[in-house]
């Protein structure tokens, strides 16, 4: 009752998973299908960033799409050895894989942006941590936040913000 309720009051995401679904057998059948930002063919989902996203050996089955996501499983597909484990992926997968590679697009391009003004130290999921002195801490922050705040070109619309704080070590903030 809980999921079919789910459904019915999230059905555009209903709608994504459908469309990821059918962006699978595209990837199967070679034809370009695009949803987004991204675009899928033959070789995968391409990014705007011009990294893919890959489902090797991807079939379709009986039971739905399965792919080999171990460099073991690889081989042994190659070898025909008949003891392959794969893996499962539908259209609420491919939806996952897709917002997770562009998230992390996202604080990439952040992090370029903010380290061209300020030293950027290291980055943890989606907090990106620079050092600056004391008497610059608030202006650094003012910067932050603006880049943070800005979407990406290839996504004007996409809805970014964040969070800030600054302290003299990185488990205060």
């Amino acid at each position: 009752a809980i999921v079919k309720l789910y459904r019915e009051k999230n059905h555009k995401i209903v709608g994504l998973w459908r469309k990821c679904d059918h962006m699978l057998k595209n990837i199967l059948s070679g034809r370009e299908y695009a949803i987004g930002p991204v675009t899928a063919n033959g070789a995968g989902i391409w990014l705007p960033s011009g990294l893919c996203i890959e489902y090797p050996e991807l079939r379709m089955t009986t039971s739905g799409f399965e792919y080999i996501n171990d460099v073991r499983q690889f081989r042994k597909n190659l070898a025909n050895d008949p003891n392959v484990s794969w893996t499962n992926i539908y259209g609420g997968k491919v939806v996952e894989n897709i917002v997770q590679a562009l998230a992390a697009i996202v604080i990439r391009e952040q992090s370029v942006a903010i380290g061209k003004r300020l030293h950027v130290v290291f980055q943890v999921h989606d907090e990106i941590v620079s050092v600056v002195p004391t008497e610059q801490a608030h202006e650094a922050e003012q910067y932050v936040v603006s880049c943070m705040s800005t979407p990406p070109v290839w996504a004007p619309d996409l809805p970014v913000a964040c969070e800030s704080g600054f302290a003299d070590n990185y488990g205060d903030t």
